[in-house]
């Protein structure tokens, strides 16, 4: 269980730090995303 929720903890993570930078992306080329 402990293996596990390590496990989630770091894909969580992950996906916040993948989050932030699709933002930072997004925030450069917001015309063309914007719909």
């Amino acid at each position: 269980m402990e293996g596990e929720w390590g496990l989630e903890k770091r894909w969580t993570a992950f996906i916040i730090l993948i989050k932030c930078t699709v933002q930072k992306r997004n925030k450069k080329t917001n015309k063309t995303l914007e719909i």
